[in-house]
C-alpha cells in the first residue's frame, strides 16, 4: 500500500491510496495480479469519504484561487470526473462519459478549460469553472494546431494526442501537516 496526500485545502485534503495485490504463483513466489489500484479519499475535520476507485491518481490543478481535482475511475465505470474542494466542502463540477462503450478517453487540461476526446474522432471543451460546454471538434476534419486555449491537439500519423499544462505537484512534505498530526 502506498499513501499519498494529492492536495490540502484548508480543513480537507485529498487523499490516495494505492492498493497492489500479490498472489502467490505455483513455484510459490509472489506475482502481481491487480496493479496499482488506487482508492480516493475526501477527508476533513468530519471524518474520510470515498470519491472513487480508479487506475491512475488524481491529477490536481489550481485555478484562481482552488484546486480542481480530475479523477477517471476503474473500468467498468468509463468516465472523467472533476471535483473542486474547498473549506468545509466538496463539490462535484461534472461528469464527462465517452460517446462510445467502454473507449478509454484522454484529455487535457489548461485552466478553465476541459478538452476530452470523447470517441475517436471528437474532442469535447468544457469551461470547467463554469461548467458549460464551450465547443467540440471533429478530428477527421482538424490538423496539428491549438484549437481551445493553451490545448494543442497534435497528430502523428495514424495517433492523436492532447497536450496541455502540467499538473500541479504534490504537496511538499512539510505542508502535509493537519492540526498537530503530520500525514505521511
Amino acid at each position: 500500500m502506498e499513501f499519498d496526500v494529492v492536495i490540502i485545502s484548508g480543513d480537507s485534503a485529498i487523499l490516495s491510496v494505492t492498493y497492489t495485490t500479490y498472489s502467490p504463483s505455483m513455484s510459490g513466489s509472489l506475482v502481481l495480479t491487480v496493479c496499482c489500484l488506487s482508492f480516493n479519499f475526501y477527508a476533513n475535520s468530519s471524518g474520510a469519504y470515498l470519491i472513487d476507485e480508479s487506475w491512475e491518481k488524481p491529477v490536481v490543478y489550481w485555478y484562481r484561487g482552488l484546486y480542481y481535482v480530475f479523477i477517471t475511475p476503474t473500468i467498468g465505470n468509463n468516465s472523467l470526473e472533476v471535483f473542486r474542494p474547498g473549506e468545509g466542502c466538496f463539490e462535484r463540477i461534472t461528469t464527462i462519459r465517452p460517446e462510445i462503450e467502454d473507449y478509454q478517453m484522454d484529455f487535457a487540461v489548461a485552466m478553465p478549460y476541459l478538452v476530452v476526446r470523447v470517441a475517436p474522432w471528437k474532442l469535447v471543451a468544457i469551461n470547467i469553472t463554469k461548467n458549460v460546454t464551450v465547443d467540440t471538434l471533429d478530428l477527421t476534419r482538424e490538423e496539428n494546431g491549438a484549437y481551445f486555449k493553451g490545448v494543442t491537439v497534435v497528430k502523428e500519423g495514424s495517433r492523436t494526442s492532447l497536450v496541455g499544462d502540467n499538473p500541479e505537484s504534490p504537496p511538499s512534505p512539510s505542508s502535509r501537516t493537519c492540526g498537530t498530526e503530520t500525514l505521511s
